[in-house]
């Protein structure tokens, strides 16, 4: 197990994860580990991560993927706006 010093945060995690990711199989399995956690920043990066390991593995039946990472932009948006819009904290 990781030293606590050495621990990320998942939203920077899952990013080495994604790029360490040998097959289709296992990225589509990343991809619903990240559909169902909130995911406080870091949007933009695993979203393209999650793009750049699906073109390399060849698209083949990549819709989960994209889908998620379309997410993932969209609440990276979201969470700008709700930012600037009420002066709530976070990225």
């Amino acid at each position: 197990m990781a030293e606590e010093s050495t621990k990320k945060p998942f939203h920077e995690s899952v990013v080495d994860f994604i790029n360490q990711a040998d097959c289709l199989a296992t990225l589509k399995d990343i991809a619903a580990l990240i559909a169902i956690t909130k995911i406080p920043e870091n949007h933009r990066t695993i979203a393209v991560a999650l793009n750049d390991k699906l073109k390399e593995l060849g698209n083949r039946d990549g819709d989960l993927i994209s889908g998620v990472a379309i997410s993932l932009f969209d609440e990276g948006k979201a969470l700008k706006k709700l930012v600037s819009c009420c002066g709530m904290g976070g990225n």
